[in-house]
């Protein structure tokens, strides 16, 4: 399981997939991305070829692997759907969630996908009291040209406000796969295991 921001300067979404996911063997793996807000409102002061749509993601030649889609349910809406396509099919489902962007998001980043709203560094309110730097949302005004920061950076999210989602993913992963995890870290280490027990014990 990977999960991945369609708006990411590091790593492209578009190579995640054909340089990893179509190189696996058919398998239980699966791709969650999180595309950018596509609010009319901010859709509309967007670079459009910054990030892929949903739809040139999920519509193909069929996969070897799930994927999943967190996307506005609607162009007039902030809530969150989950558009799912399972390995080897051709339909899309829909999901209702309760996930909605929060205000002043427009999408996530590379750097924000593995902290909490409320982590005391990189979260969306700063600690009271504060103990260390935080950089979760540095509100500097000033000047253009002063700081040694670019500006880009500043507004840079380093927070995932769908965290929580993300975390239960995981979560239920690692529980369903679990037994086949285990058989595989015993591989490793012991060599073949026995038929009939994933976990190496007594048949």
């Amino acid at each position: 399981m990977a999960m991945q921001s369609v708006a990411d300067a590091t790593v492209s979404v578009r190579a995640l997939m054909t340089t990893l996911f179509l190189r696996l063997a058919p398998g239980l793996h699966e791709l969650i991305v999180f595309d950018v807000n596509r609010h009319a409102e901010v859709n509309a002061l967007m670079n459009r070829d910054a990030a892929p749509s949903p739809d040139s993601l999920l519509n193909g030649a069929p996969l070897n692997f799930k994927l999943s889609v967190l996307r506005n349910a609607g162009a007039d809406s902030q809530r969150i759907e989950i558009a799912h396509r399972l390995a080897g099919a051709s339909a899309i489902s829909r999901e209702s969630t309760t996930l909605a962007w929060p205000p002043l998001v427009y999408s996530l980043s590379h750097v924000a996908l593995p902290f909490a709203p409320d982590d005391p560094i990189y979260g969306a309110e700063v600690p009271r009291p504060l103990r260390a730097i935080y950089l979760g949302r540095p509100n500097l005004l000033g000047e253009r040209g002063l700081l040694a920061i670019p500006a880009g950076d500043l507004i840079r999210l380093r927070f995932n406000p769908f965290f929580d989602y993300m975390e239960q993913r995981i979560e239920a992963f690692l529980q369903m796969h679990s037994p086949r995890i285990a058989a595989a870290h015993a591989l490793e280490r012991n060599g073949p295991v026995e038929l009939g027990d994933p976990l190496g014990g007594p048949p």
